[in-house]
């Protein structure tokens, strides 16, 4: 039987909860194929949330009105897409 010292035991543990926070492949106990959806409910967002029970019709309104204000902002305007390579 081995020895580890507590601070061992810390670490390795700390290690293990890292590398369960990135995998991308966890599925919290289902299948990916269960998570597969083959086809929208709806024909846009805005149809979603009107038939929504979880999302406000005015709550969205503000939020498309807040988010198409931003877009109009200079510090949007700013932003340059750039190749990756």
């Amino acid at each position: 039987m081995a020895y580890f010292k507590p601070k061992q035991i810390a670490e390795d543990e700390k290690q293990e909860k890292q590398q369960d926070y990135d995998n991308v492949n966890d599925y919290t106990g289902y299948k990916s194929d269960d998570l597969f959806i083959p086809s929208a409910k709806y024909q846009n967002l805005k149809e979603e949330v009107i038939n929504s029970d979880y999302y406000i019709w005015t709550e969205f309104k503000e939020k498309v009105i807040k988010a198409t204000e931003y877009m109009q902002t200079n510090a949007i305007k700013k932003i340059k897409a750039k190749l990756s390579g």
